[in-house]
């Protein structure tokens, strides 16, 4: 969790994606208490993230895992178009994740990040089966 919070909450600019997200919303009428939710979501969202990872790449490889969840990230974002886009190459992959769910209020935020999973979980169940997919993830 200590590399989810600390490569999470930076932005090339110098601020954190929490403040920068404070900035946005607040202007947009948002109250802290709900930037603060949709913090707690994004971050909550990008440590389930890492562990689906971790759990997964030994198997399918990490470029496996990267194919996946970018077809799942597509998908879902015909729902939820605000979500993140594909990660440039070299970047941590869940920052624009996180931002993007950050941006959000906290119901569209979860809504958003549910979406991204269930997209995952379709595609996974698709690839292996639902039983094989369900023990590799665990509680994941």
């Amino acid at each position: 969790n200590d590399f989810v919070r600390d490569r999470s909450n930076h932005t090339c600019d110098g601020y954190s994606s929490v403040q920068t997200n404070r900035l946005r919303l607040t202007s947009t009428s948002g109250t802290t208490h709900e930037i603060e939710q949709a913090a707690a979501i994004a971050a909550a969202a990008v440590a389930s993230w890492v562990s689906v990872q971790s759990r997964l790449a030994p198997i399918i490889g990490e470029d496996g895992f990267r194919v996946l969840f970018a077809r799942s990230l597509h998908r879902a974002r015909q729902h939820h178009p605000w979500l993140a886009r594909q990660p440039v190459p070299g970047d941590w992959p869940y920052a624009m994740l996180q931002a993007s769910l950050e941006s959000r209020a906290p119901q569209e935020a979860k809504e958003g990040s549910l979406t991204l999973r269930e997209s995952f979980n379709g595609l996974l169940n698709a690839l292996i089966g639902a039983e094989l997919a369900q023990r590799l993830l665990g509680t994941a």
